[in-house]
Order: C-alpha cells, then sequence, then structure tokens
C-alpha cells in the first residue's frame, strides 16, 4: 500500500515541478506552490462571495421560515466579513486578482446584510411639507431619549412598552412641543398635532399594534405602532444547537423536530401578513413604525417592505442603526 501511494504521489507531483529536462529544481517546486497558492485564494475569495450572495438570497426570500437561516440572521452581520481578514492578505501576497471577489464580499455584506446607505442626514427642522415620526421601544432602554429627539426634531414619538406615559411624555421639560397625547395598551404617542382616533390591532390572539389617526396638514394621518413579539426565548434554543434542525429535520422522523421550532416563527410571520393587509387597506396617508423584531436582511422585513417604503432604504444613512447605545461585543466595530 505504501508503495502505491508512493508510486501515486510521484506521477502528480514530479509532471508539476520538473523542467523540460525532467529535472526537479528548487525553483520549479516553488514557482509551482506559487502556482497552488494562486488559484487555492482565487477558489477561496469566489466560493466565499458565491456562498455569501446564496445566503442573503436565502435569508431575504426564505429567512424566518427556517430555523436555520433564522439563526444566521440574528448573529453579528459584520461577522460575516470576517472571512477576509484571511482572503485579503492571501491575494496581496498571491494573487490580487482575488481583491475584486473579496471587494464584493464586502460590498455584500455592507449592503446586504449590515444595509449601508449613503444618503445625507435628516436633521433639518420642521417644516409644513414633511411629517416627522420617532418610534422608540422603550421597555430596555437605558438612557435618555431627548438628546436623539432634540437632534431629529419629531412631529410625532410613538412608543411600545410605553403603558399609560403620553402625559408623562407631554408634561416632562424639553417636550414642550408635545401638547398632544394618547395611551391604548402598551402603545403611548404624543404629538404636536390633534390626535383623533386610536385603537388595538390583533390577529385575535395577539396585540401586534395600535393605530392612531392624527390631523395634519388639514388631512388625517395613519399611524401604526407596531411591536411583534420578541424571538428572545426561541432564540435561546437556536444558541443550544436547535438550529441545526432547519438542514438536519428536512425527512423523516425529524422533520416533526423541526417544525416545533419552526411554528413559533410561522406565527411570527402571520402576524406580519397581518400587519402588512391592515396597511394595504387603508385609504389614508399611512405610516407603519415601531419594532418589528425582525433584522433587515430576512424574510419578514422583506415581506413588509414589499409594498411598504423602508424609510432608511428611501432616506437613511449609515448602517440604519437605532440611536447610540453602547455594546461589549468585539463585531459592532465599536
Amino acid at each position: 500500500m505504501a508503495s502505491l501511494l508512493e508510486s501515486a504521489l510521484n506521477r502528480l507531483l514530479i509532471p508539476l515541478v520538473a523542467s523540460e529536462e525532467g529535472k526537479v529544481t528548487l525553483r520549479n517546486i516553488i514557482s509551482r506552490l506559487l502556482w497552488l497558492c494562486r488559484w487555492a485564494t482565487r477558489l477561496c475569495a469566489f466560493s466565499y462571495v458565491a456562498g455569501l450572495f446564496i445566503l442573503w438570497l436565502a435569508c431575504r426570500y426564505i429567512g424566518e421560515e427556517n430555523i436555520t437561516l433564522t439563526f444566521a440572521l440574528y448573529l453579528p452581520p459584520t461577522g460575516w466579513a470576517l472571512p477576509l481578514a484571511v482572503i485579503v492578505p492571501l491575494a496581496l501576497v498571491f494573487d490580487w486578482k482575488s481583491l475584486i471577489p473579496a471587494a464584493a464580499g464586502a460590498a455584500i455584506v455592507a449592503l446586504g446584510f449590515c444595509g449601508w446607505q449613503s444618503h445625507s442626514p435628516q436633521t433639518s427642522a420642521p417644516n409644513e411639507s414633511a411629517l416627522t415620526v420617532l418610534t422608540f421601544n422603550r421597555g430596555e432602554s437605558s438612557g435618555s431619549l431627548q438628546p436623539f429627539k432634540n437632534l431629529t426634531k419629531p412631529d410625532v414619538l410613538i412608543f411600545q412598552e410605553a403603558a399609560n406615559r403620553a402625559d408623562r411624555y407631554a408634561n416632562s421639560p424639553g417636550y414642550e412641543e408635545m401638547i398632544y397625547g394618547e395611551n391604548i395598551g402598551e402603545f403611548s404617542l404624543v404629538s404636536r398635532f390633534p390626535i383623533t382616533s386610536k385603537e388595538l390591532i390583533s390577529n385575535g390572539k395577539t396585540v401586534m399594534a395600535a393605530r392612531f389617526t392624527i390631523e395634519w396638514n388639514k388631512q388625517s394621518v395613519v399611524l401604526y405602532s407596531m411591536h411583534l413579539p420578541s424571538p428572545r426565548h426561541s432564540l435561546q434554543a437556536l444558541e443550544r444547537g436547535a438550529f441545526l434542525w432547519g438542514v438536519l429535520g428536512q425527512f423523516g422522523k425529524w422533520a416533526n423536530k423541526r417544525k416545533s421550532y419552526e411554528d413559533w416563527w410561522h406565527s411570527q410571520i402571520s402576524l406580519a401578513e397581518t400587519m402588512l393587509s391592515r396597511a394595504e387597506a387603508e385609504t389614508l396617508p399611512c405610516i407603519v413604525a415601531g419594532d418589528s423584531n425582525a433584522p433587515a436582511p430576512g424574510y419578514i422585513h422583506h415581506l413588509l417592505t414589499r409594498r411598504l417604503t423602508d424609510s432608511h432604504e428611501a432616506a437613511g444613512s449609515g448602517c440604519g442603526l437605532s440611536f447610540p447605545g453602547t455594546t461589549r461585543n468585539p463585531l459592532s466595530l465599536g
């Protein structure tokens, strides 16, 4: 067996490194190794960008319908750029052409997974031609909203997990311009303009939003304060390894195991569909704001923005992050 393996290796390697005279020289060995490194680098770079693009498409059009893709969606998006830390140095040393697919991969991470936009930040004062809405889930917030409110100068503040907070905000120093306020369920709204109606929106089991109507510039405008359920408990199960059932549980007895984990996400998709159908049925100008608990590259977000305009895509800047917070995750890049 050893002699057969040695013979096979000789037949493979000697033609690769031999000179025209049939001699194996150090120069030929180095040249052939560089050739192998160049093509290995190129293969890695193209495999990376192709795999990344397929993953982005799968997250966008399947996303939360599959728990393996769901797990990928909730990972820090900048983590998908980590392979570039290996590919770029190899490309600089062995194959500069591999920098082209590497750059394409960086663009997919920035635009597809991180949602980078390059519009100029909108920090102008309120005006009669634009209604500015700021939404805030204050459930686990820390720090003050007011500095960000003063920067963006909203006409309306929409709150989730803020039961009976409208009067408190309207009467707080720094919020004097918000002279109207209403509460319903966990939702509160304060506004520069009169609030004419309010109601809770549910699918019969779960309250997913509140619908407010305001009078702005002599016309009625509908504002939905949306809050889909938190996926925290389901994500904790995925962290413990349940995400593997999205791949392993496609057939046979394991399919029921996969279904048991995916049922919650299917209910989340159903809530988003109900929310969308309500918004589409409106005959008045309509804004849907709030906390969807859904990453932007995923299926739920794509479902909503197929018919609704994503304000970040239309006019945002940067990665579309919420107002400043703190994190110890190194992949956040500070």
